[in-house]
């Protein structure tokens, strides 16, 4: 485990340099010159409750299943350029719970339908940005047994964050730490994320 743990350390640096070279390359090269951009990402999340029961419930639930994924992703995301560093548009921002028993398995999905505003705090994608969502949210329930069940009451989520983004040639690969509260059917609750999208 140590050595793989090594070998994948050592493939993400080296593909943390060749981006920082390529980045160098590209530099100036290529301007942030659409009328509008799209956003999509994908990483991971940590899920908590704020109800104690709640919380409960989930640690047991971990404890007794073969595993416990969660992921964060973003979906299209539509910016418009409004100043020469800030873009204002909608996202859906999803954050996934799995958990995988022996032969089954279920999982719980919660979306955020959001108006977005994305700041570079330097230079439009490149350095260092600040984000901002705020919407409407909704969950959804899947199992193995083919369970598909959409909640019945919504909420509402604001998400914040934000992290460092390098410029391909007019595209921005963007690294999120993002934080967000929702409530869907009463429940509330918290996610941190980590994800890495790209703007193009």
């Amino acid at each position: 485990m140590t050595g793989k743990r090594c070998f994948l350390g050592l493939i993400f640096l080296i593909s943390m340099a060749g981006l920082l070279m390529a980045e160098d390359y590209f530099d100036g090269k290529t301007a942030f010159s659409e009328r509008w951009y799209t956003y999509w990402g994908v990483g991971t999340s940590v899920i908590g409750y704020e109800d104690e029961n709640y919380k409960e419930l989930y640690e047991r639930m971990a404890d007794v299943a073969d595993s416990r994924t969660s992921i964060a992703l973003d979906l299209f995301g539509i910016y418009l350029p409004v100043r020469p560093q800030t873009i204002v548009g909608v996202i859906v921002n999803v954050a996934g719970d799995r958990f995988q028993f022996e032969d089954t398995w279920f999982q719980e999905n919660y979306y955020l339908y959001s108006f977005s505003v994305i700041h570079y705090l330097s230079r439009f994608g490149k350095g260092f940005f600040i984000r901002a969502d705020g919407g409407i949210s909704a969950y959804n329930y899947q199992d193995s047994d083919g369970d598909n069940i959409n909640g019945k009451k919504g909420g509402y989520g604001v998400l914040a964050g934000g992290g460092y983004a390098l410029n391909l040639g007019g595209s921005s690969l963007m690294l999120n730490i993002n934080y967000s509260y929702r409530t869907v059917e009463e429940i509330r609750m918290n996610f941190t994320g980590l994800s890495l999208g790209i703007l193009f």
